[in-house]
């Protein structure tokens, strides 16, 4: 029997990288996506694109030019690919694409390995937009395993092209507003009312007037509404003249609000006037109070001590979601955590309320240590960190071992002490000794040592020489010496 073995051709995708960013108020994020790229094991096709533009920023009625490059990565032939590119504004000049269900479709027959194609169209800007979901499809030769077809799908990377329109200076809207709100409250509590007031100015041309104006805002957001239904009528507001108008509200829960700006009229000629601007207010605010304690701030080492931190929330809407993050309080070196957790998530939080949670560590080096503020971070509207106080430990050595270091010292002073005494004495005894001894082989009486008449043994020797010398003289001379 023979078996045959065979490798399965898989395709894998890599999806595009994303960057995030906000507008200077941080109110608005926008993403911008990058190109595909889709990897292949031998014997297959894949294909990535990237696309560009000719101006990112121009004006509104101006030709940009759409350019498309794409490129066989694989090893072997790409076939029928169709590419499918959102039509971006009217068409300048759309060479050789179709356009088919607000689509430009443009179709290739095949791409060698390694080849690379460009295609472009022109197109009169119509106003600030991204141009996105371009797709490209194609065939591969060989079956693919993982995808269970022969067909394959890549993306380009995403354009964006800025063209804001200049309404002071375009017809027909000739008549303009700028829209804006005031608010008495803008943190009103549950149950609670609050009046927002809506001014409208007319900034048209000097000279025209706008006859009438009528704004529908009958619209509940979640659980802020209105609490009367009549619609807003304004009548003939004259060039640079503001007129306001009052709405009542009413709050029934803890949510924060982002309260939409006016962008439509209920009238007939709403055509003909274009909003100039119209900014959308925030009702209610999120803070927070956080404080970390411990239950002593002497200890010795081996000692635990308990960490608390409250958290209470001083904003005026519920907070949701909170991550109290202390994993860089202290360093191993100084402590080690024996119970609880460092970070920890608190699921709803009301206005007013707060928690305390705790975990326990344990001293492992004398030291003057100062943990590190816990800290939250929180959204809304923009990223916000609020941190705790700084607190500070001193860790000391166990008292019983500081003894030790007082009385070891103490203790071999004592013994050396009394060897020293025990020595002297012996000395003394030794020296007295001496001294007897020489009093006895001299016999030098008592008197004598209480007359204090020092004979060192020196003179005894000398008087003892002075003595012999004497008699050899006498012998010398002829005396006698008497036996």
């Amino acid at each position: 029997d023979i078996e045959l073995y065979y490798r399965d051709i898989n395709e894998y995708t890599v999806l595009g990288s994303r960057i995030i960013y906000t507008s200077s108020s941080g109110i608005v994020e926008y993403v911008r996506k990058s190109n595909t790229i889709s990897l292949s094991t031998y014997e297959m096709t894949s294909l990535v694109a990237y696309a560009y533009l000719a101006s990112y920023s121009s004006f509104v009625g101006d030709i940009n030019n759409y350019t498309l490059i794409y490129r066989n990565i694989g090893s072997n032939f790409a076939k029928e690919i169709n590419i499918s590119i959102p039509i971006p504004g009217i068409i300048f000049n759309p060479i050789n694409f179709t356009i088919e269900d607000n689509y430009l479709k443009y179709t290739i027959s095949e791409l060698a390995p390694g080849a690379e194609e460009k295609i472009a169209f022109s197109f009169y800007v119509p106003n600030s937009a991204i141009l996105s979901n371009t797709t490209i499809n194609y065939i591969n030769s060989e079956y693919i395993q993982n995808l269970n077809s022969t067909s394959l799908e890549t993306f380009p990377n995403e354009v964006c092209f800025s063209a804001p329109v200049d309404y002071l200076s375009r017809t027909p809207y000739i008549q303009t507003v700028e829209i804006y709100y005031n608010a008495s409250n803008w943190a009103p509590a549950i149950g609670e009312e609050l009046n927002l007031s809506i001014h409208i100015r007319n900034n048209s041309p000097e000279g025209i007037n706008i006859q009438n104006l009528s704004i529908l805002m009958n619209d509940q957001y979640g659980d802020l509404a209105r609490i009367d239904n009549e619609t807003l009528n304004l009548t003939n507001i004259g060039y640079n003249e503001i007129r306001s108008v009052d709405i009542t509200l009413i709050k029934r829960d803890w949510k924060g609000y982002y309260y939409p700006s006016i962008n439509y009229f209920e009238n007939s000629d709403n055509s003909l006037i274009q909003i100039a601007s119209s900014n959308p207010i925030i009702l209610g605010f999120v803070n927070f109070f956080i404080i970390k304690t411990v239950d002593k701030n002497q200890i010795e080492i081996g000692d635990v001590i308990n960490v608390s931190i409250t958290v209470m929330n001083i904003g005026n809407i519920c907070a949701k979601n909170i991550t109290i993050n202390d994993a860089s309080s202290f360093t191993n070196i100084n402590f080690e955590l024996v119970s609880g957790s460092l970070i920890n998530t608190i699921s709803n939080l009301l206005p007013g309320e707060y928690i305390t949670i705790s975990y326990k560590i344990q001293a492992i080096t004398q030291a003057n240590v100062r943990l590190k503020p816990a800290s939250i971070e929180h959204y809304y509207l923009l990223r916000s960190i609020d941190t705790s106080n700084w607190v500070d430990i001193k860790v000391i050595i166990p008292e019983n071992i500081q003894m030790f270091f007082v009385l070891g010292p103490s203790i071999v002073a004592a013994i050396i002490l009394i060897i020293f005494v025990w020595k002297s004495r012996r000395y003394n005894v030794k020296k007295y000794e001496l001294q007897r001894n020489e009093l006895m082989l001299f016999k030098i009486s008592r008197s004598d040592e209480i007359l204090k008449i020092e004979n060192t043994l020196r003179d005894k020797f000398n008087l003892v020489s002075k003595t012999q010398e004497d008699v050899t003289i006498e012998i010398e001379n002829g005396g006698e010496i008497d036996s």
